[in-house]
């Protein structure tokens, strides 16, 4: 009752039209939240543990929904077991509780060997969940890889993974 499986083109764009609607949805509430603390960015992880099944991997993403007490909504892809959890707060409060929550999640999974972060990169505002999610090693051999494709740090200063000479 709550999974959906797409059979036919149809219901395959039917997805994407889910997806793109929680997207804007996400969004919307962002901007109207900015009203109350205009500071505020979208507090959303993304998170995958190597080895979790994917029933056990959407049963711990919504209890560590629930157990924070925060609004939000927990969606993703099964194929890929990547699971994103949104916080939607309401109040100043809740939105300093969601930071909270979402730097203990991302140590959680760091300490599981997952990552917080989906293949599409996880930029400057999320840099510090980066780091709470990985390990040392694991900065490390990203950095060093970076920099093999990037000898002369020209792309994306300043990002997650900050290579740069100092």
């Amino acid at each position: 009752d709550a999974s959906w499986a797409a059979t036919g083109e149809r219901e395959i764009e039917r997805l994407r039209e889910l997806r793109h609607a929680t997207q804007e949805m996400v969004s919307r509430h962002v901007s109207l939240f900015k009203r109350i603390l205009p500071d505020a960015v979208r507090q959303v992880a993304e998170m995958a543990i190597p080895g979790e099944t994917f029933s056990a991997h959407l049963h711990r993403c919504r209890a560590s929904l629930r157990e924070a007490d925060l609004p939000g909504c927990v969606f993703g892809h099964a194929g890929q077991n990547g699971l994103v959890i949104v916080l939607m707060p309401t109040t100043a409060e809740e939105y300093r509780r969601g930071e909270t929550a979402l730097r203990t999640w991302a140590a959680t999974v760091g300490g599981n060997r997952g990552d917080i972060v989906g293949p599409h990169g996880i930029g400057r505002i999320k840099r510090e969940l980066y780091l709470a999610c990985a390990a040392a090693r694991d900065v490390e051999i990203r950095c060093r890889e970076k920099v093999q494709f990037d000898p002369h740090h020209l792309l994306n200063p300043g990002a997650a993974i900050d290579c740069h000479p100092r």
